[in-house]
């Protein structure tokens, strides 16, 4: 009888394991930049294809984390667009200087695109202020 739990148990474990690997493989997590950011006076800074991503098939793209280390930031959009600069979403990832996850999915077709980010200093920026961004996405199949 113990011999048939212990099985039992085994078996579970397995089915348990199996699981959040198929899990895993149907998410595919990328990390797709850090940005290191040298502030000036300029009212905005806007980075032009800062991070190309290339989808093989029809996935659904989401941030998931935003980490914020520095100041001087207030607001900063991330551009998703294709190569001929049509635009196919916008995510706030800063907003009044706070990490900020907008929770909103983009559905991107197979094929490249680029990803532009427009920074809003804060008001009162010290000249040379350094802040650093890590953005994580997760792209999962659609």
């Amino acid at each position: 009888m113990k011999t048939i739990f212990m099985a039992l148990i085994l078996a579970l474990i397995i089915l348990a394991i199996a699981n959040v690997m198929a899990s895993a493989q149907q998410q595919h997590y990328y990390h797709l930049f850090n940005i290191h950011i040298q502030l000036t006076n300029a009212s905005y800074i806007y980075y032009n294809d800062a991070e190309e991503i290339n989808i093989p098939q029809t996935e659904v793209i989401r941030l998931v984390n935003v980490y914020y280390l520095g100041n001087g930031i207030n607001n900063v959009w991330l551009y998703i667009q294709r190569p001929d600069g049509q635009y196919v979403g916008i995510l706030h990832v800063i907003n009044n200087g706070k990490s900020y996850t907008d929770s909103k999915e983009i559905l991107l077709s197979p094929g490249n695109y680029y990803i532009s980010i427009l920074i809003q200093p804060s008001p009162v920026v010290n000249y040379g202020d350094n802040a650093t961004i890590t953005i994580y996405f997760i792209i999962t199949h659609s």
